[in-house]
C-alpha cells in the first residue's frame, strides 16, 4: 500500500476470534502497529466479545497501536442483530473509530485497511520523530505494519 509515496507492507494475522488462538494472540499484539477488531452484525455474541478483545489488545499491544472497530456482513442486512447505532455507541465508548462493511462484497474493506494503515503509519512517524529529537543516534525506519483481525466467524465464503 502506498502512503506518502512510500510503500508500506501490511502483515495481517487473522485469529478469527477462536478460543484456540486466545493463548497466542498476546504475542501477535506485542508488535502490532494496528489492530482491526471485527464483529459480525448477524451475531450478537461476537458484538458482546468486542470489549474483551479491546481489553486484551490494550494489555498486550504497544500503547500507540491504532485500533479500528469494524462491523462485518452488511451484505446480510435482513439478518442483522446488531444495529449500526449500537456499533457506533460501542466504538464511541471505547474511543475507537468505527466502520461497517462486508468482506464478502468488499464494501469498505480497502477503506478500513487504508484507514488503519495510514493512522498506524502516521503514529509510527510521530514516534520516530520524537525519538530522533531525544536521541543523537540514527534511527532505522521500519515500514511493516502488523494488523490483527481478531474476530471473524466461520461459514461459507471467506468471512
Amino acid at each position: 500500500m502506498k502512503i506518502n509515496n512510500e510503500t508500506v507492507k501490511l502483515q495481517i494475522w487473522d485469529t478469527a476470534g477462536q478460543e484456540r488462538f486466545r493463548t497466542i494472540t498476546g504475542s501477535y499484539y506485542r508488535n502490532a502497529d494496528g489492530v482491526l477488531v471485527v464483529y459480525d452484525i448477524t451475531d450478537e455474541e461476537t458484538y458482546e466479545q468486542v470489549e474483551e478483545w479491546v481489553k486484551e489488545i490494550k494489555e498486550n499491544a504497544p500503547p500507540n497501536s491504532v485500533v479500528l472497530l469494524f462491523a462485518n456482513k452488511t451484505d446480510l442486512e435482513e439478518e442483522r442483530e446488531v444495529s449500526t447505532e449500537k456499533g457506533k455507541n460501542l466504538a464511541e465508548s471505547l474511543d475507537l473509530p468505527f466502520m461497517e462493511g462486508s468482506a464478502k462484497s468488499g464494501e469498505n474493506i480497502q477503506e478500513a485497511f487504508r484507514h488503519l494503515a495510514e493512522k498506524a503509519y502516521h503514529q509510527r512517524e510521530k514516534n520516530l520523530n520524537k525519538s530522533s529529537q531525544t536521541s543523537s543516534t540514527s534511527t532505522t525506519k521500519t515500514r511493516t505494519l502488523k494488523e490483527v483481525e481478531p474476530e471473524k466467524t466461520s461459514g461459507s465464503g471467506c468471512c
